[in-house]
């Protein structure tokens, strides 16, 4: 089944697609992050999308 969502629109108008994340610590969670965010512009738009994930995914994802 295919997943629908809306893609939020920043506050400095790009568009927030949704990406996931292959860190230690957050492996295969997502969210949706502007293409701005982190950068000098600190108003710009991150939400995660799902759950944390938990210790005994972490250990089986990585």
């Amino acid at each position: 089944m295919k997943e629908v969502h809306a893609i939020p629109i920043c506050y400095c108008g790009f568009s927030a697609p949704l990406r996931t994340l292959w860190s230690n610590s957050n492996p295969g969670r997502r969210f949706f992050r502007c293409r701005n965010y982190g950068g000098r512009r600190r108003f710009c738009f991150f939400t995660w999308f799902d759950n944390p994930t938990s210790p005994r995914a972490r250990v089986v994802i990585v």
